[in-house]
C-alpha cells in the first residue's frame, strides 16, 4: 500500500491547483458558448436585415408593377430629310431627342432606324431603300445601319454630311455677323456653329465681339471688358434686351399721346363747305353762295337741296314752269341750267314728287301715234 509522505499543506495544495484547474477549463469551456451565442445573436441579427430588406423590395416591386408608368412629353416628329447638307445634323438631332424623350415607343436600336427612314426623301430614301430590303430578306441578313442608329447616322453623314464640318464652320463663323437681328438669335447661330471648331474661348471671344453691330459694341465700350466668351455675351444680350425694352416704352407713350382724345376735350369739326357752282355768287365774309334769281325773281333750286317750297312747287306747277330755273319753255330735263358731269348725280336727288310728267320732253310722232291707239284700244 502506497503511503502518501507529503505533509497536510502539500496535499490540500495539489488539491486547490487541481481545482484551479478544472476552474480554468470550465471558464474556457464558458467563454467558448458565449462567442458561440455572440456569432449566433450576429447571424441571427443578420439574416433579420436581409428579410427587412427582402420586404422592402417585395413591396417596392409590388408597388411599382400597380404604379401606371410617368406620361412621356410631347415631342414633335422631326422635319423630313432629302439631301440638303446643312439639315442633316438638325436630322439627326431631332430624331435623338424623339428617341430620349419617349423611349417606349423604341423599345429596341432597330426601331430607332426603322422612325428615323420613314422620314426620309428623296436621293435619301433612295440611299436607305436599299438597306431596308436587304434587313428583310429570308434568310435575314445582318445589316449595320439597323444595328444601331449610332452606325446609321455614321452612315448617313458619309453619303449626305458635310465631310469638313469644321472648316466648313469656321467659314461661316468668319463672315457671322449680328446686322439687325438680335443678340439672341445672333449668338444661337454662333453657338450652333463653335460647336464644330476647336477654338479657345479667347478666340472665339473675339470673333463674337467683332460680328456684333455697331452699336452694341459703342455701348461695350463704356463698360469693363469681359474676359471670357460667357461674360461678353451675357452683357450684350442684357443691353440688347433692355434697349428693346426701352423702344417698346416709346412706342407705347407715342401711341398713348396720339390716341383718341375724349368727347368733351375734342374741338367740333369745321362746317363741311358748300357745293360751288357756276353762275353763284358771295354775299358778305361768310362765304355763303346763293344762286342768281330768274327773271320771274324766284330762285333756281340750288344744288344739294333736295326739295323747294311747297307754295313754289305749286305755283310753278300751275304755271309749267321748270322745277329747276322757274322760267318758262322747257322742262326740268331740258333746264339749260341744270347740273352736267359730277354734278348729274346730286341732280338725281329730286324727290319723285317734285317732276311734272306733263313736262317730258315730246316723243317720237310715230310713238305718240301708237300710245293714242293703244289708249283707245
Amino acid at each position: 500500500m502506497h503511503t502518501d509522505n507529503r505533509t497536510f499543506e502539500e496535499r490540500l495544495g495539489d488539491v486547490l491547483k487541481e481545482l484551479e484547474r478544472r476552474n480554468d477549463l470550465q471558464e474556457g469551456k464558458i467563454l467558448e458558448l458565449l462567442d458561440r451565442d455572440e456569432a449566433k445573436q450576429k447571424q441571427i441579427s443578420d439574416l433579420e436585415c436581409q428579410i427587412r430588406t427582402l420586404t422592402l423590395q417585395q413591396v417596392t416591386i409590388q408597388a411599382t408593377a400597380n404604379a401606371k408608368p410617368p406620361p412621356e412629353p410631347k415631342i414633335a416628329d422631326p422635319e423630313y430629310f432629302s439631301d440638303s447638307r446643312p439639315l442633316l445634323i438638325p436630322f439627326l438631332s431631332q430624331c435623338q431627342l424623339k428617341f430620349n424623350g419617349q423611349p417606349s415607343k423604341f423599345p429596341n436600336e432597330a426601331s430607332k432606324v426603322l422612325y428615323a427612314g420613314s422620314y426620309l426623301r428623296g436621293p435619301a430614301f433612295t440611299w436607305f431603300q436599299p438597306l431596308l430590303l436587304a434587313a428583310n430578306k429570308e434568310p435575314p441578313q445582318i445589316v449595320p445601319e439597323f444595328q444601331s442608329f449610332k452606325t446609321f447616322s455614321k452612315s448617313i453623314s458619309a453619303v449626305y454630311g458635310d465631310p469638313d464640318l469644321e472648316a466648313s464652320a469656321e467659314r461661316r463663323l468668319n463672315v457671322l455677323e449680328q446686322h439687325t437681328s438680335s443678340v439672341a438669335r445672333y449668338n444661337a447661330e454662333f453657338q450652333q456653329l463653335s460647336q464644330y471648331v476647336e477654338w479657345n474661348d479667347a478666340s472665339l471671344k473675339n470673333r463674337f465681339y467683332l460680328g456684333l453691330n455697331d452699336a452694341i459694341k459703342d455701348w461695350l465700350a463704356n463698360e469693363p471688358a469681359p474676359k471670357t466668351l460667357k461674360d461678353l455675351v451675357d452683357k450684350a444680350t442684357r443691353y440688347d434686351s433692355r434697349k428693346h425694352e426701352r423702344f417698346l416704352e416709346k412706342k407705347a407713350s407715342l401711341s398713348h399721346s396720339s390716341g383718341p382724345q375724349s368727347t368733351s376735350s375734342r374741338a367740333p369739326p369745321p362746317p363741311a363747305p358748300l357745293p360751288q357752282d357756276h353762275g353763284t355768287t358771295s354775299t358778305g365774309t361768310g362765304g355763303l353762295k346763293i344762286p342768281p334769281t330768274s327773271p320771274d325773281g324766284t330762285v333756281p333750286m340750288e344744288l344739294g337741296a333736295r326739295h323747294i317750297t311747297t307754295a313754289e312747287r305749286d305755283r310753278r306747277r300751275a304755271n309749267k314752269l321748270c322745277f329747276y330755273c322757274g322760267e318758262s319753255g322747257h322742262s326740268v330735263f331740258t333746264c339749260p341750267k341744270k347740273p352736267t358731269g359730277a354734278n348729274t348725280k346730286r341732280f338725281a336727288e329730286f324727290s319723285f314728287e317734285d317732276i311734272e310728267f306733263s313736262s317730258f320732253p315730246p316723243r317720237a310722232e310715230k310713238e305718240g301715234t301708237q300710245e293714242q291707239s293703244g289708249g283707245r284700244s
